[in-house]
C-alpha cells in the first residue's frame, strides 16, 4: 500500500512529500513534491534532485553517527554534535567524550569508506 509522508530534516529548511510502499523491501522514498526549498539548496536543478541531495546529507548524517557509535563505547546522542559547512561537508564533533586520535583516525576512515573522501571531518577538541 502505497503511503505519502511530509518530511522537514534536521539538516536543512526543505520540506518534501515523498511516496514509499508497505510491501516494498527494502523501502525505497520517492519523491513526490517539494513543499519548501531553503535557501542552502535554493540551486538545485530540479525539486527532485533537491529531494535527492536533501537526502543523501541527512542519511550521511545518521550513519555517520552510526559508524561513530561503533568506534566510541556508550556514544549517546546527545554527544554527537555535527554541521554542514558552506561546501555541504559535514563536520562531527563528541562533546564529553574523550576521543583517542587512533578513534578518530579510525572513524574517518570508515567514514571515507562508505561516502567517499573529503564528505565527512571529525573534530575534537571542539564544539560546533
Amino acid at each position: 500500500m502505497k503511503q505519502v509522508t511530509r518530511w522537514s530534516p534536521d539538516t536543512c529548511g526543505c520540506v518534501f512529500e515523498y511516496e514509499w510502499d508497505t510491501e516494498e523491501e527494502p523501502r525505497v522514498h520517492r519523491f513526490k513534491k517539494l513543499v519548501n526549498r531553503c535557501a542552502v539548496h535554493a540551486l538545485s536543478p530540479t525539486n527532485e534532485s533537491c529531494f535527492d541531495t536533501v537526502l543523501e546529507e541527512n542519511q550521511r548524517k545518521n550513519k555517520a553517527f552510526g559508524i561513530a557509535g561503533d568506534v566510541i563505547s556508550g556514544l549517546q546522542p546527545e554527544n554527537y554534535h555535527w554541521v554542514f559547512d558552506a561546501g555541504r561537508k559535514l563536520k562531527v564533533d563528541f562533546v564529553g567524550v574523550s576521543l583517542g586520535i587512533a578513534q578518530k583516525n579510525k572513524i574517518t576512515q570508515q567514514c571515507n569508506t562508505e561516502f567517499g573522501p573529503g564528505k565527512v571531518e571529525v573534530l575534537t577538541a571542539t564544539t560546533i
